[in-house]
């Protein structure tokens, strides 16, 4: 199998990215890689299994998420590189939404979720 300690080992490898998906600075703008177009997640998992890729990238979230959907946990094996970096998330409501006039009340109980780790459970449950 492949091992991917660092970048540099990502050099000849055919790598599977997201279409439109950024990943960090330097791998975006980085064309001496190999990098192999899909739609999306479950796309990469297939290629890689068929060989038509050697590695892929995706979030740990949601690569495991998808792995154990498709039951490929022992399959297929995280790589020991990662790269860290904050990824904001936003949510927005329409200011033609009906609930516009609500958006205080709605961010005053997104805070509370946060603050009570409610958020984090669901996201626990979500890759159990």
């Amino acid at each position: 199998g492949v091992h991917v300690l660092g970048y540099n080992d990502l050099t000849g490898l055919k790598i599977g990215v997201k279409e439109g998906a950024r990943y960090f600075p330097r791998f975006d703008n980085d064309e001496e890689l190999d990098k192999v177009l899909a739609s999306n997640t479950e796309s990469n998992l297939r290629r890689l299994l068929n060989r038509e890729i050697d590695v892929f990238i995706d979030t740990r979230d949601e690569a495991r998420y998808w792995l154990k959907t498709l039951d490929l946990t022992g399959e297929i094996r995280e790589s020991k590189y990662t790269y860290e970096f904050l990824d904001p998330v936003y949510m927005g409501i329409s200011r033609k939404s009906p609930l516009a006039a609500r958006v205080a009340e709605f961010e005053r109980a997104l805070t509370k979720a946060v603050d009570e780790g409610a958020l984090e459970r669901i996201k626990e449950n979500y890759l159990e």
